[in-house]
């Protein structure tokens, strides 16, 4: 994984994940769930990338009928807003509303 880290996967897939094909958009979604899941240091480098409102974007351009990427839409935040220490919550705050 951290090559992958160091060869730039981060802002591959913070950008990958603002796609409208939502196929694409999902495999995104899975890499960065996966990477935020790794570490905390991985998390807050997706989240300084500007993770959270890429995912904010996503939320509120696809269909609720999506129900698949929904799901998944929902861990990769969940991944995002957890772990120890927990991330900042001034850089997590837009994530909240989605949860409820």
């Amino acid at each position: 994984m951290l090559s992958l880290i160091d060869k730039g996967v981060i802002p591959c897939l913070v950008h990958i994940s603002n796609s409208y094909n939502n196929d694409l958009a999902e495999q995104a979604l899975w890499g960065i769930g996966n990477v935020a899941g790794d570490n905390t240091s991985y998390r807050d480098q997706l989240i300084d990338y500007g993770a959270i409102n890429s995912l904010l974007n996503l939320y509120n351009r696809i269909t609720k009928k999506n129900f698949d990427i929904m799901k998944v839409l929902a861990w990769v935040l969940s991944n995002l807003c957890r772990g120890k220490p927990l991330p900042k919550l001034e850089k997590v705050r837009n994530a909240i509303p989605v949860f409820s």
